[in-house]
């Protein structure tokens, strides 16, 4: 497939990420780095897509509606879950942390009542996001950006809404 030429600019950050991985030109890097992050996000919402129904989905969309922003040094907040250490040696302790996503939802749900507007258990949600890993966060954030950046355009949401069962 013949390239189509584009210009676009980097930050100096993004242009050391990129000089760090060497090898081919940047177009290359460019372009094996959006493959990498795309096919991580589309493994993850397989995930994501078997575990929420659509109207769970729907609520955490109604969530995510202006709090998205997949920005630089934001991401490990929106994905990081599970169970961390603190400290080192004996003293250590392990301690339950929350997804950006799991705390925005626990949020809506105690603060706006979106598991009644949405008609779901909001606690069973919530137990659903305390197990996803990190990729299924990425691919999850991801798709609510994905989502919120196509709001206006015709049929996009229905098209993807319908990835989750009813």
């Amino acid at each position: 497939m013949p390239a189509e030429r584009k210009s676009i600019s980097f930050d100096i950050d993004t242009l050391a990420v990129l000089d760090r991985r060497g090898g081919m030109n940047l177009s290359g890097q460019i372009q094996t780095v959006i493959h990498a992050y795309t096919d991580a996000c589309r493994a993850g919402f397989r995930d994501v897509r078997r575990a929420l129904t659509r109207s769970e989905a729907q609520l955490i969309l109604d969530t995510m509606n202006g709090s998205v922003m997949l920005m630089p040094g934001s991401l490990e907040h929106w994905i990081t879950g599970g169970t961390v250490m603190l400290g080192d040696g004996p003293n250590a302790e392990s301690r339950d942390v929350w997804s950006g996503i799991e705390h925005n939802v626990y949020d809506a749900i105690g603060l706006d009542h979106l598991d009644e507007k949405w008609e779901i258990d909001g606690q069973a949600l919530l137990e659903k996001l305390a197990k996803f890993d990190r990729l299924a966060n990425l691919a999850l954030l991801d798709w609510c950006q994905v989502m919120w950046d196509n709001c206006h355009t015709d049929g996009f949401w229905e098209e993807e809404l319908k990835k989750f069962r009813a």
